[in-house]
Formats: C-alpha cells, structure tokens, sequence
C-alpha cells in the first residue's frame, strides 16, 4: 500500500451490522475517527459495547457494512482477503489478551514466526526476534518454552512478537487482561516505550486506569464513539 501525508487510520461513517435470519444488531453506528501516525490511542468501552467489532474493522479482521476505512490514505474496502492479509501481516502488529504463544516453540521461536510466513531468511528472521527480546527484556529468556515463564512474562513476548514485522500499528487488544497489577503496570511501560520510539499504538480497553495512560481516549459505547479529554479519564 502507498504512503500517504494524511492520517495513518481514518474511519468516516463506519458501520457495522450483524444480520442472523431475522435478527438485525447494529454494532458500530456512524463511528468518526482518525489517527495519526506516532499516535497513542486508547479505546474504552465495556463488555458489548463495540470496541472488539472495532478492533476488527482497525486490523482488518472484518468489513465495514457502511462508511470507509482508509489505511495511510488507501481504501481498504478495496482490498481482497489476500490484501487484506497481506496488510495484516506486514502493517499491523496484534496484541491479544491470551498471548497466543505456541506451547512447543521456545520464546525465540514464538518470535520469529511471522517472519517465516513472510520468507525471511533464517539468519535475518534471528537478528530481529533477538532485537525484539531485547527490547522487551527478555533475550536472556530466549530458550526457555512459554510454560516455563509468568504472564507478564508471556505478554511481553507476544509484544516482541508483534513488533518483529515492524507494523506501522500495534494494536493491543486487553493486554493486561490477564495479569495482575504488577505485570500489568510493567506491560503499560513497555507499551509507552514503544510509542516514545515513534510506533503508533492503538489500545483497547474497559479498564479506566489503563486507558488514561494513553496520550487520547476515545469512549466507546452502544457502538458510538466519544473523545475523552486528556486528563480526565473516565470512572
């Protein structure tokens, strides 16, 4: 896809209906919303409020029913499912709240596998994930399998994992979910060095306390958008 001056992601008018026989819901109504590249943004909503619809549409996992998507100024409408792997695969970074590390690979290993999906050479496919680790701290963990580690621990290797494409976008879906407060406050640390470096960071959240570590907010809720101020965030 061609670069554009213009906002990395821009959504006009989205939306999105689920159509099951005669029942209709309509889980995104007319969402607005556009992000920079080098933006830190963070979505928060509950449980059905439309924020994992959203995450979907952002990633490329779905389509729109109404309304445009543009990626880095492209119309992702447009796109194939092959395009839209593609894009997936070489532009987006994903985050999920299980980790979804593969139990008989070592951390290296887990790293590295997208890298063996795009045909990367094994010796460049090994510098990166090693780069990765490093930034997540864990490249002396490299060796050890994901049973063998916390879930903090494990998060952090999803993060390295998701990075090792270098996506313009890391869209990090629940990622403290699953931990406790300590590995979840050094996730959210890891997350802002990520952004600091320049990366554009998309987070979705129901958790107040970790969305107002992002640089905006959005509140998402019966599939509406609404911005929320930096520094106020919600309770």
């Amino acid at each position: 896809m061609t670069s554009s001056p213009g906002p990395l992601i821009s959504l006009r008018r989205a939306g999105k209906i689920y159509q099951s026989g005669r029942v209709r819901f309509e889980a995104l109504r007319e969402i607005d919303l556009e992000v920079a590249a080098g933006d830190y943004l963070a979505i928060l909503g509950p449980s059905g409020s439309g924020k994992s619809t959203l995450m979907n549409i952002i990633g490329c996992l779905d389509r729109l029913t109404s309304g445009s998507y543009l990626f880095e100024g492209d119309d992702v409408s447009g796109l194939t499912d092959d395009g839209l792997a593609l894009l997936r695969n070489r532009r987006i970074g994903f985050v999920f709240q299980s980790f979804n590390l593969l139990p008989r690979l070592d951390i290296l290993e887990n790293v590295e596998l997208p890298l063996i999906y795009q045909g990367v050479s094994r010796r460049e496919r090994r510098e990166r994930a090693m780069a990765q680790l490093e930034t997540v701290g864990l490249a002396d963990w490299r060796r050890h399998l994901p049973t063998e580690i916390s879930g903090g621990q494990k998060q952090r290797v999803a993060i390295a994992r998701a990075l090792v494409t270098r996506p313009g976008l890391l869209l990090a879906d629940e990622p403290t979910g699953n931990l406790d407060s300590r590995s979840a406050a050094d996730i959210m640390e890891v997350l802002e060095t990520i952004h600091a470096a320049g990366r554009t960071v998309l987070l979705i959240t129901h958790d107040p306390g970790v969305a107002a570590r992002a640089r905006r907010q959005v509140h998402i809720i019966d599939g509406r958008l609404t911005e929320t101020p930096v520094g106020r965030p919600l309770t």
